[in-house]
């Protein structure tokens, strides 16, 4: 699986050298057509890759965030869910503001997308989960450091902590889209 992912999210870009994909989540939409979002550790990044087929023989990928994941040794795969329209969004870590952030796509190809800032963090996370609940607001786990504080309502544990969002998108720009009715 891993070595097909890899082909295949090579095969969506226009790097002339293959890319080394470090942490990776994938999400089917009501459609079958999967939507990959992963990091990069050559290129520095939270990418997302559009499949147009069940088999994803032809994708889209579109940079997200230009952390630079490439001096890092750990990389957390990015959360990724598809909400009740098909629409992505992830929740990353941006290492340039060091905050986990949720990116939210505008539209079915994630031609715009919208960044909302969850929670700082003084250690690159673990691990990051993302899902959403029946109306579309984001549900996140995440393994942060121990000590830091979250910007939205949270719950921690003591290996990670819970974030949820009481509006679509977090409230972001362009939250009546991509939301249930």
């Amino acid at each position: 699986m891993t070595t097909e992912l890899t082909r295949q999210i090579n095969a969506s870009t226009d790097a002339d050298t293959p890319i080394e994909v470090t942490g990776s989540s994938i999400e089917y939409r009501p459609d079958g057509t999967p939507v990959i979002a992963h990091t990069d550790a050559q290129q520095s990044g939270t990418h997302l890759v559009d499949c147009h087929d069940a088999a994803c023989t032809e994708s889209t990928s579109r940079v997200l965030t230009g952390s630079p994941y490439a001096w890092t040794t750990t990389h957390a795969p990015p959360g990724l869910a598809i909400d009740s329209q098909g629409v992505p969004h992830v929740a990353t870590a941006d290492l340039d503001a060091w905050k986990l952030v949720l990116v939210s796509c505008l539209d079915l190809t994630c031609s715009e997308h919208t960044t909302v800032p969850l929670s700082g963090f003084g250690e690159q996370p673990r691990t990051i989960l993302l899902g959403l609940d029946g109306q579309d607001r984001p549900r996140l786990v995440w393994g942060p450091s121990p000590g830091e504080e979250g910007l939205w309502h949270t719950g921690r544990g003591p290996d990670g902590e819970y974030l949820w969002c009481t509006e679509p998108r977090c409230g972001a720009p362009g939250s009546d889209q991509g939301s249930a009715p």
